[in-house]
């Protein structure tokens, strides 16, 4: 169902057809997708098939506010942008004929208190370990320096905001305007960046150059650009290839025409689009009674997904540590 036959049935049923109560609802739709989308990690939103990455080469951390030197290497990488959350990572030696490493998630704090050898100044001869989410960022790699916007094509004007840490540990934030097709580049030199978005949406597309590295493009209907950051540890030389199963950001359904990604939310988005009318008509019980029952469908969903995963985990085969797999499987007493 498109969010337009959603909305429309939701009216229809609450005998509000007028234009204004239908825009209404396909705001509250859109809204109420977005929490439960967030809320749990759909099958349908999983990226498939999985990311492959060649282990990137290890950085020293950007020195903090009054420091001057970094304090360890870190290895990160930052994820196409239409990635959100990090779900499983698996490694290989060689080249990614076999992924025999599973890289385990663990917090920073637990690996600082549980694994100090994992932090250290130099890189390491060990084999990564663990993984977490690093701190999101507004541009994919650390100390771009001074960043130069340019339109792809000829743009009316609007704003462009950057937020960020610039290369003696203060944040800052700018704003630039952009117009044409001119160049426009950021007064400070940033060591990292958190945000970049946009005053209007859509644009033109914009390419977004670093002092040094490769430029990125920001998309027409992007509103800002925000990459997921996977940090492994203990940093590595390698070679270490990353084969790396993600959930996709949400899919944003800016049209009436657009079909909610996640098929088993439509009954719930109905109901809950039925209890915001509702609501706005004063009908409160109405409204509590609709609402219990789209809370009770989003979470009848979401248990029908973690019991297909619970019966898939039952049973699992017992694999010694083989990577060069020089076992015999098939021969009983091997497994």
């Amino acid at each position: 169902m498109t969010v337009n036959d959603i909305a429309t049935l939701a009216c229809l049923d609450c005998g509000q057809t007028s234009a204004v109560t239908l825009a209404f609802a396909k705001t509250q739709l859109r809204m109420r997708y977005e929490i439960l989308y967030n809320a749990h990690n759909w099958k349908e939103a999983m990226g498939d098939p999985p990311m492959e990455f060649d282990l990137a080469a290890p950085v020293l951390v950007p020195p903090l506010p009054g420091t001057s030197t970094s304090i360890s290497y870190m290895q990160t990488l930052a994820l196409p942008l239409g990635y959100d959350k990090i779900v499983w990572v698996k490694g290989s030696q060689d080249g990614g004929a076999s992924f025999t490493y599973e890289l385990k998630p663990r917090d920073r704090g637990w690996i600082e208190h549980n694994d100090g050898s994992a932090f250290l100044t130099a890189t390491t001869p060990q084999i990564p370990r663990y993984y977490y989410h690093g701190v999101p960022r507004g541009f994919p790699t650390l100390s771009p320096g001074i960043l130069t916007i340019t339109p792809i094509t000829s743009a009316g004007t609007f704003q462009i905001t950057v937020e960020g840490r610039d290369s003696g540990g203060l944040e800052q934030s700018e704003t630039l305007s952009v117009s044409g097709t001119t160049p426009v580049s950021t007064l400070n030199s940033y060591s990292e960046v958190h945000n970049i978005s946009k005053s209007i949406t859509p644009t033109v597309a914009l390419t977004i150059a670093p002092a040094v590295g490769s430029s990125i493009t920001m998309q027409p209907n992007d509103e800002n650009l925000r990459y997921t950051i996977l940090v492994v540890w203990p940093a590595y030389s390698g070679p270490f290839r990353l084969r790396v199963g993600a959930k996709l950001k949400m899919d944003t359904i800016p049209n009436d025409s657009s079909i909610p990604r996640i098929s088993g939310l439509f009954q719930a988005l109905y109901y809950f689009t039925r209890a915001a009318i509702k609501g706005r008509q004063k009908q409160a019980d109405a409204d509590q009674a609709d609402t219990k029952v789209a809370e009770g469908l989003w979470l009848q969903a979401k248990n029908a997904e973690l019991a297909q995963s619970g019966s898939f985990q039952q049973i699992q085969p017992k694999v010694s540590f083989d990577p060069a797999q020089v076992w015999e499987w098939g021969t009983e007493g091997n497994w």
